[in-house]
């Protein structure tokens, strides 16, 4: 018996996996699957795992692809929405445009300025410095970044994802250092 994610996973990563490498959300580097796992799934315990669910990439991917079905004229992922390219492959640049205006959004929602200047390549640093900062080995986030050493991570991809209001630990060292005086 397979999980619905699991089936969903399956299927999706059949139907799109002559199009892996056009886009990053199973193949991060060439031939490294990524597995997208349901986040929150039913049966929901709760109201907030119910709500929570709204998050979870197999649930949006599997939308977005049974939405998108009836105006496809592409087996690429993304296609276009507007009247006059409707169905037709996403350019390049306007996935660009898309990522860093819900990147932009999200920071905005959750009250917090985005980390610099976004880009749409900045959300391998974005995703990874989030990993690092919930708990991810630095081990695992090399390995899905295909990173052969944390080097490559700190020198150009780390990101401070931490409020800049939050004093750092350095900051918090020295305030508790001096106020013991």
């Amino acid at each position: 018996m397979y999980s619905n994610s699991t089936v969903v996973r399956s299927s999706i990563t059949r139907s799109l996996r002559s199009k892996a490498h056009s886009f990053g959300f199973f193949v991060i580097h060439i031939n490294q699957s990524v597995d997208l796992e349901s986040f929150h799934p039913p049966p929901f315990a709760s109201a907030e795992d119910e709500r929570l669910n709204f998050l979870c990439p197999v649930q949006a991917l599997r939308c977005y692809v049974n939405r998108t079905r009836p105006l496809r004229q592409s087996d690429q992922l993304f296609v276009c929405h507007r009247t006059r390219t409707l169905g037709q492959p996403l350019s390049k640049q306007r996935l660009s445009h898309w990522i860093v205006d819900t990147v932009s959004t999200a920071y905005n929602g959750a009250g917090l300025p985005p980390p610099g200047r976004v880009a749409a390549h900045s959300t391998r640093g974005l995703a990874t410095s989030w990993a690092l900062f919930r708990g991810a080995s630095m081990s695992d986030i090399c390995t899905v970044a295909s990173w052969a050493t944390p080097h490559t991570f700190t020198r150009f991809y780390r990101i401070n994802v931490v409020d800049p209001a939050v004093p750092s630990v350095g900051t918090r060292v020295l305030e508790g250092v001096s106020s013991h005086r």
